[in-house]
């Protein structure tokens, strides 16, 4: 079943991402290129993204679900429009779902995995980490299961 949706990772090397999110959504709002809240589909969720893997660390129960605690804005952005029109009303605009995320360095494989993968792909590896492995894979890390530490780069 093919996706409806873009979904777009957003990360730095060296910067801090936290913040970023609520200023993509405004200059987005700003330049009128996303449908406002209250007029179509628009949810942003901040503030958990410094906690995600320590919330997996500490809490050996969530490791079975698999929503991660990035910040996210899930929305409809405008397409510009083929016409010589330069409305940008939301009633003769052409739209597309798009979920933009903000992901810290650290956690950009794990996160461009889980976000950009198929379901049932998704699935595959997340068993096979937990059924072969004996590890915990999410949108944040990979943790061991049986001392529920972070997998290194170096294993």
């Amino acid at each position: 079943r093919p996706s409806h949706d873009v979904d777009f990772l957003v990360t730095h090397p060296t910067q801090d991402v936290k913040g970023v999110l609520l200023e993509l959504v405004d200059c987005f709002l700003e330049d009128k290129r996303i449908v406002p809240k209250g007029e179509g589909f628009h949810q942003v969720s901040v503030g958990n993204m410094a906690n995600g893997v320590a919330q997996f660390k500490k809490f050996k129960d969530t490791m079975s679900k698999t929503m991660d605690l990035l910040d996210k804005w899930f929305g409809l952005f405008l397409l510009p429009s083929t016409s010589t029109s330069t409305s940008t009303s939301t009633s003769t605009s052409r739209m597309m779902r798009v979920d933009v995320i903000v992901v810290p360095w650290d956690q950009w494989a794990f996160a461009l995995v889980g976000w950009t993968g198929s379901r049932q792909f998704n699935r595959f590896l997340r068993g096979f980490a937990k059924d072969d492995l004996g590890m915990h894979l999410n949108s944040h890390c990979l943790i061991r299961q049986h001392d529920v530490k972070l997998v290194s780069k170096e294993e």
